[in-house]
């Protein structure tokens, strides 16, 4: 038997759509396909639907965090590693000026 669109296990043919389609587009293709199947009648073929769209959108979601989380946290931890030294210079200056004053008394 031949795969139809409804008989395929990749999420991209299922919904008629390429890997490079943007998730704004698979969206608007989802949603037309919603309203081609109605619930009652093709409960089966939205449920495929629904699947599919939900596989793509969290594949996506996970590959774009996985290459946005390394370098945003590499970020933050810059950032605290500077003020972790700001704070540590501040207070050997305090320090220092703290034993300057009791040499002086």
């Amino acid at each position: 038997m031949p795969d139809t669109p409804l008989t395929q296990k990749d999420p991209y043919q299922l919904l008629g759509v390429s890997p490079d389609t943007s998730m704004e587009e698979i969206k608007k293709i989802y949603f037309s396909l919603c309203k081609e199947y109605a619930a009652e009648k093709h409960g089966e073929v939205l449920s495929k639907l629904r699947t599919a769209y939900r596989r793509i959108r969290l594949q996506r979601q996970r590959d774009n965090d996985f290459l946005n989380f390394p370098q945003a946290n590499q970020d933050a931890q810059f950032q605290q590693g500077n003020e972790a030294v700001a704070d540590v210079e501040d207070d050997l200056l305090d320090m220092e000026m703290w034993r300057l004053n009791c040499k002086q008394q």
